[in-house]
């Protein structure tokens, strides 16, 4: 559970900078209604991860595990990139 607890909050942590914190703040200062604009975050979230684990999950159906493993390779390489140069 430590462990489980410590990437949580690593995780947390690097997250506080992320673009759609700020837009969660602009959106509650503009409507003054906190409680809907974190359940739709919520929604959002929920939403974007399924349907980020569905696609994860039929590309593992349909791939060789030598051949994922090159593809998120490839991936992670070419998100590193991405990050280095995007403003």
């Amino acid at each position: 559970m430590e462990t489980f607890l410590i990437s949580s909050l690593t995780v947390a942590l690097a997250e506080l900078g992320d673009k759609t914190q700020f837009l969660a703040i602009l959106l509650v200062a503009k409507y003054r209604k906190p409680a809907v604009v974190a359940l739709a975050l919520i929604v959002a979230t929920l939403a974007s991860q399924t349907l980020g684990g569905a696609i994860a999950m039929a590309m593992a159906q349909f791939t060789k595990p030598d051949a994922l493993k090159w593809v998120l390779c490839v991936g992670f390489v070419g998100l590193a990139g991405w990050s280095l140069t995007a403003e």
